[in-house]
C-alpha cells in the first residue's frame, strides 16, 4: 500500500464532492446540515481557489482530502 497526496485542482471539483459527501453524510442525517455535505461545483471549485486542499491517494485512488486555512497565528509562525 503506498500513500501519498497532490494539490487539488480545479478539475478535481467533482471528485472531492463525492469525498466530501461521503465522510460528512451521517453527520448531514444525524444534524439536518453539515457544511461539509452537499456542496454544488461552483462552491468546491471557490474554496479550492480559497482554500489550498490536498487529495490523499492510496495506490493512486483518490481516498481523501485535506485543507487548510491560513490564519494570523500561522502567518506570525514564519
Amino acid at each position: 500500500m503506498t500513500m501519498s497526496y497532490r494539490q487539488a485542482t480545479l478539475e478535481d471539483a467533482e471528485l472531492l464532492i463525492d469525498i466530501y459527501n461521503a465522510a460528512f453524510y451521517d453527520d448531514y442525517l444525524r444534524y439536518g446540515v453539515c457544511p461539509g455535505y452537499g456542496k454544488t461545483k461552483e462552491m468546491m471549485e471557490d474554496s479550492i481557489r480559497e482554500y489550498p486542499k490536498y487529495t490523499i491517494l492510496c495506490d493512486n485512488v483518490p481516498v481523501g482530502c485535506i485543507s487548510f486555512k491560513q490564519t494570523e497565528i500561522l502567518k506570525c509562525l514564519r
